[in-house]
């Protein structure tokens, strides 16, 4: 799953589950947008490449959650 925040942050892992703390996300790859490497780049290099996990589980708050998408559905990014 891709979920994006209203900010520049952006998580890549395998959806658990959500209640009132967040979306739980399960080995999870991070990224914070930059000139370097935009969100989409971020999506695209790991639709190809493979999710480059850094946490094993994390809870993005609710409230930080602009978009959840799923990987497979972002091919075309």
């Amino acid at each position: 799953m891709v979920v994006e925040t209203h900010g520049s942050r952006t998580y890549v892992g395998r959806y658990d589950s959500e209640d009132a703390r967040g979306v739980h996300l399960l080995d999870v790859g991070v990224h914070d947008e930059g000139p370097e490497l935009s969100r989409e780049a971020y999506i695209r290099k790991s639709v190809r490449f493979g999710i480059r996990s850094e946490h094993k589980h994390l809870v993005v708050p609710s409230g930080d959650v602009a978009r959840i998408t799923r990987l497979s559905d972002r091919i075309g990014a």
